[in-house]
């Protein structure tokens, strides 16, 4: 049985990423959220998780855009303050603001009353409403995407 050190993996995978030229990266963001966005999936959802890029993760913006231009709803992963453990999907629309938070950036949601009504919980499997979501891959530079339980990743 092989065993993979994960943090190995992390480092070797955000090494080969920096690689990449930012022409290169710009191209594949383009040809992956031109995919996505033509795919079946994404044209039945209602309600799509996303992410906003760092480093050198795949550029989301004309998904975002899209979704927007469609009038579907985009839901941003946060972490909501005192639930640091707990994994939250914010809807994210055109004009709410963004706050970097330990280098990533989340929408800024003022709670009231503790009471987070934006948020799709996961640990409580609120996130079923969600149709697709998109997430940074820890193994290859292009979005996972997840619909109803099953993994789908689009080929570049």
């Amino acid at each position: 049985m092989v065993t993979i050190d994960l943090e190995i993996l992390r480092k070797q995978i955000k090494k080969k990423l920096q690689n990449i030229t930012p022409k290169s990266r710009a191209i594949s963001s383009k040809n992956i959220a031109t995919k996505i966005i033509n795919s079946e999936i994404f044209i039945h959802s209602q309600n799509i998780a996303c992410y906003i890029p760092i480093e050198n993760e795949v550029d989301t913006r004309l998904i975002i855009e899209t979704i927007w231009q469609q009038s579907k709803n985009c839901y941003l992963p946060t972490l909501p303050p005192n639930t640091k453990k707990h994994l939250c999907f914010v809807k994210f629309a055109p004009n709410d603001k963004l706050s970097k938070i330990n280098k990533i950036f989340e929408p800024s949601v003022i709670p009231i009353a503790n009471k987070f009504p934006r948020y799709f919980n996961c640990r409580t499997n609120t996130l079923g409403k969600m149709n697709l979501g998109a997430k940074p891959s820890s193994e290859r530079p292009d979005p996972v995407w997840k619909h109803n339980g099953a993994r789908f990743t689009p080929s570049v």
